[in-house]
């Protein structure tokens, strides 16, 4: 292994478009608060780049905005194996997160632990709307999401 790979991978996964961005504004979150030279973030549009952006690290956590029918803004959070099972309908790219994982197990190209933090944006909520912003319901969860990622990174 590389010495100049972190061994803490933090991956925002979504867009720029609704509650969708939930990652990618955890990452922007997590630039101004984690300062640790084994820890490194990104941000990822596409599953397809997941396996690559994962590469190298032994701990790598996922934010992505999830939808499994539980209430808005509901905190979930998933490791391991569990993380290949969750049936989220989100997949606005042709490739959901399980299909990468599913991919990079059997090309024996994963990560030693891997766990997927999502927040909930129910089935109401239209992940790809054209506003900018994301609900209010994933908006105040996010600090909580946040708070518990950062306990077990630290844990790690």
């Amino acid at each position: 292994m590389n010495d100049d790979i972190a061994l803490v991978r933090i991956i925002g996964i979504g867009s720029p478009f609704g509650d969708d961005q939930l990652g990618w504004q955890a990452i922007r979150t997590l630039e101004a608060e984690l300062l640790n030279p084994n820890i490194s973030l990104a941000c990822c549009e596409s599953p397809s780049t997941l396996l690559q952006l994962m590469e190298g690290a032994q701990n790598v956590f996922l934010i992505d905005a999830v939808q499994t029918g539980a209430d808005a803004g509901t905190i979930q959070r998933w490791q391991g194996e569990e993380v290949a099972t969750v049936q989220s309908n989100l997949s606005s790219h042709g490739i959901d997160i399980a299909s990468v994982l599913a991919l990079g197990q059997a090309l024996g190209n994963l990560p030693p632990n891997i766990i997927l933090y999502g927040i909930e944006i129910g089935s109401k909520n239209l992940t790809y709307s054209i506003e900018g912003k994301m609900s209010a319901a994933v908006e105040n969860a996010m600090p909580v999401l946040l708070s518990r990622l950062k306990k077990e990174v630290e844990s790690v």
